[in-house]
């Protein structure tokens, strides 16, 4: 985690979303502070190359015209280093230049002395993008907080992980993150009848898309396994050795030699 990390870029503006997944493992040093620890730590001297989320912050902003930012740290403990992220955010936020930016948007995996397990966080932050109580039909983006709230109310979630969604140095709307899958303008005005109709004809176009694509799906592995077959085929054709060739002596009369 070094160069090349910053969010910057020649083109960047402060309207650009950017958002960053950090999946690593995390741990908490003497007295509370969090560090973030890379693949090439020493776990019997982790001080030289661990990381601290206020870094990571600062890293991520240095540089950069980019002020909508949304960190999510899958790790053990992460929101043990929520304030550090947080001081580090408030000061690029009264940058003079970052008047009126929205600030980064911390999501940790977990809470501050809870252990993240692996995969947890990812595949529960996928489920609520597609449930509608997340958002309904009427909003273009989900909200981050009630995305959150989803997720720690999913059965399928382990209770002994708790998903924290942190604001840092918020002065407006939180940036939208999140499109809304379901987001459909032409339903707004719609009373509750053409609405539902509407609704359940385009499941009806999303189950026959659904249907013709997974028939080319079938078509094209079956075409792919006549073709394995075929090679396989051939190679075994190719490795099998020819019959030698013998010759006979030339009979009296058959005027030269034969072979079979």
């Amino acid at each position: 985690m070094g160069c090349g990390t910053s969010a910057g870029h020649p083109n960047a503006t402060p309207d650009d979303l950017v958002a960053v997944y950090l999946a690593c493992h995390g741990a908490i040093l003497e007295p509370d502070g969090f560090v973030l620890l890379p693949s090439d730590i020493d776990p019997d001297d982790v001080l030289p190359h661990a990381v601290t989320p206020q870094y990571v912050v600062d890293l991520a902003l240095r540089d950069t015209s980019v002020r909508q930012l949304l960190l999510m740290f899958d790790t053990c403990y992460p929101a043990q280093g929520e304030p550090d992220a947080a001081q580090a955010a408030v000061r690029w936020v009264h940058q003079p230049r970052a008047a009126g930016s929205t600030g980064p948007v911390l999501v940790t995996a977990t809470h501050p002395w809870q252990q993240a397990q692996p995969g947890v966080f990812s595949q529960a932050f996928e489920r609520p993008v597609w449930q509608l109580a997340s958002s309904g039909y009427t909003q273009p983006d989900l909200p981050l907080d009630a995305v959150v709230a989803v997720i720690n109310d999913d059965p399928a979630k382990p209770t002994s992980q708790t998903v924290a969604c942190h604001v840092l140095g918020l002065t407006g709307r939180p940036p939208p993150f999140l499109p809304n899958p379901r987001y459909r303008p032409l339903l707004i005005d719609l009373d509750l009848l053409e609405r539902q109709r509407a609704q359940q004809a385009e499941q009806e176009r999303n189950r026959l898309a659904g249907h013709v694509f997974n028939s080319y799906v079938r078509e094209d592995s079956d075409r792919v396994d006549q073709l394995q077959r075929k090679l396989e085929a051939l190679d075994h054709w190719k490795q099998t050795p020819c019959p030698p060739v013998r010759h006979s002596p030339p009979q009296r009369g058959s005027g030269g030699a034969s072979a079979w």
